[in-house]
Order: structure tokens, then sequence, then C-alpha cells
């Protein structure tokens, strides 16, 4: 589970326990930062959608283009 890592190697105690309930409730579930980057999406919903976390975080083609600073 990528967001039970605080860093490489260093474990989230509470994130597992929390990924691990929201799991084994029925339904699809995620989280994302302030900036919209999916930290955790449920493995249903991943299956459901076919795809994988990295490849929702990652730039699309079909991106909305972000607006002129």
């Amino acid at each position: 589970m990528t967001t039970a890592f605080k860093s490489i190697g260093a474990i989230d105690s509470e994130a597992l326990r929390a990924a691990r309930i929201v799991e084994g409730v029925v339904g699809n579930a995620w989280a994302a930062d302030a900036w919209g980057k999916f930290t955790y999406v449920t493995p249903s919903a991943l299956t459901l959608l076919g795809t994988t976390l990295e490849e929702l975080n990652s730039p699309s083609s079909e991106a909305v283009p972000s607006p002129p600073v």
C-alpha cells in the first residue's frame, strides 16, 4: 500500500490500519492530497477502473491544461 508508507521503508501504522478498514468496506474509496494527487485508492476501485495508482497520477494526453498564471 503506497499511502501506508511515510517514506521508503517506513510504515505508518495508523495509515495501514485505516487502509485495512477502508478495504473491508463495500464500495470504492479514495483519498487525495491538497494538490489533487491520489494518495490512496481501494483495490476494488482500481480493478473497476482497470488502472493502477501510479497511472491515475501520471499526466495524460487528455488532461485539462492548467490555466495560465
